[in-house]
This record gives structure tokens, C-alpha cells and sequence, in this order.
């Protein structure tokens, strides 16, 4: 099955980075994506999965543009970092990462790092916490 992630149409876009408003400009484009997740859930709903169905707990996936994880853990790198977490980037894959925050010369710092070891330099859309 292919799944497909619908983008912000540009006019929308444009529209949002010409308002002055910024909150306004975050309302449109948060409305925006709870119509494509409505949409999603519908589409959903419609699929059946009797094998699958009530054999996997719900997980909730968290937006980026709404939260982060916590990064609390400190250690021999810089900043603090997150438990480890699966993340989707904008083409869809997804990875196994921890999420590296802090602050550095004076810069606010954020970055996705694979279990691997490898910085993700795509731009992760979403994450959902991995049960203990």
C-alpha cells in the first residue's frame, strides 16, 4: 500500500507568510492539517484489517509543528536528548532517533540523530513515543 502525504497547497502558504498575524498564520495552517487528518481517519476507517484489528495498543502520533519530545538526558554530548522515539520525515521514511537539544553560543539548537548514528537532515513531520 502507498501512502501519500498531501502538502499545503502554495497559495495557502504564501497566503500564511504574508499575514502579519502570526498567530493567525499558525490557526490557518493548523486548521489545515486537522482537515488532512480528519481525512485520514476517514480513509481509515474504510480499510479492513481483520487480522490486525484490536491486536496492536493505540498510539497517538504527535505533529512537530505541535509538540516535541522531552529532551532530558545529559551526558558526554551537547545539550540534553530525548528518549528514542520513531520519527517520520517528509517523504515518508521513518527512523529509530533521538532528538538532541540545547543551546550553543548563544544559539537555540535542535537536531534528529538515527540510532545509527547519523544526523537525519530531512525534516521530521512527526514522532510517536516507543513503549518501554
Amino acid at each position: 500500500m502507498k501512502y501519500l502525504r498531501p502538502s499545503l497547497p502554495e497559495k495557502e502558504i504564501e497566503l500564511c507568510l504574508d499575514l502579519f498575524d502570526k498567530q493567525e498564520a499558525k490557526k490557518r495552517i493548523l486548521k489545515y492539517i486537522e482537515g488532512v487528518l480528519d481525512d485520514a481517519e476517514s480513509q481509515l476507517k474504510n480499510c479492513s484489517t481483520p487480522a490486525v484489528s484490536g491486536s496492536l495498543p493505540s498510539r497517538e502520533w504527535t505533529n512537530t509543528l505541535i509538540d516535541m519530545p522531552l529532551c532530558y538526558e545529559t551526558g558526554a554530548w551537547d545539550g540534553k536528548r530525548s528518549d528514542e522515539v520513531l520519527v517520520e520525515d517528509d517523504e515518508g521514511r521513518r527512523y529509530v532517533a533521538r532528538m538532541y537539544s540545547g543551546e550553543m553560543d548563544g544559539s537555540y539548537f535542535a537536531e534528529w540523530i538515527s540510532n545509527d548514528g547519523y544526523i537525519i537532515n530531512k525534516e521530521i513531520v512527526r514522532w510517536l513515543k516507543i513503549p518501554a
